[in-house]
């Protein structure tokens, strides 16, 4: 691998992005099962059928979001995905303790937001490149998926360890033992609005002067 390509400033910006909102996204698939889990004090099977719909869903509408990108832009699909995203986990954050039926109505936001949040990331990076540059470019983007899913599980896991002492952030919630996944859920949101920003101001822009 040549580090020049490190050189590419809005590639390198991309994969920054990307990264930071890769790792949020993996906090969805991590985050719930433990929530049910500890919280409603679900079965692994339960579980599993608490989270189904919102996987069956967002395979069903996935070509929705390559088609978005092609017919409206990269911009368009991302600010969608966040949209999607932020309001899943405020959503959820409010919800925590609640009946899971609403867990699983919800959860159906954040992962599908995830999935089209992959795809406008890959399409932005992918257009920061040259042609001779395309195969690493890309292959680095998809090592970075990887690390950021391990760093995401750890940092969230570690905050979780920690659960016993959290403060209440969600006058909605009222289970202390809910208080650590609700500011969790919360933090990530606030996360994902950051992202957004950085991305209009290095991507959208230009998107829309042209």
């Amino acid at each position: 691998m040549n580090p020049a390509i490190f050189r590419n400033k809005e590639y390198s910006m991309g994969m920054a992005i990307a990264f930071v909102l890769i790792a949020v996204g993996f906090g969805i698939p991590f985050l719930t099962p433990l929530m049910l889990s500890n919280v409603n004090g679900l079965s692994p099977a339960l579980i599993g059928f608490i989270m189904l719909p919102s996987a069956l869903v967002t395979a069903f509408l996935g070509r929705k979001g390559g088609k978005l990108a092609d017919e409206k832009g990269n911009p368009f699909l991302l600010y969608t995905a966040s949209t999607l995203l932020v309001g899943g986990f405020i959503i959820l954050s409010s919800i925590v303790g609640m009946s899971p039926t609403y867990t699983q109505i919800f959860l159906t936001l954040g992962v599908l937001g995830q999935s089209y949040m992959q795809i406008a990331m890959s399409n932005t990076i992918s257009r920061t490149l040259p042609k001779n540059e395309i195969g690493i470019g890309m292959g680095l983007l998809s090592m970075f998926n990887f690390i950021a899913a391990a760093g995401s599980t750890a940092v969230i896991g570690k905050v979780l360890d920690g659960g016993t002492s959290a403060v209440q952030l969600n006058p909605f919630v009222h289970d202390k033992v809910a208080f650590v996944y609700s500011n969790v859920l919360l933090t990530l949101a606030v996360i994902v609005v950051v992202m957004t920003l950085l991305y209009y101001y290095q991507f959208g822009r230009k998107s829309n002067n042209k």
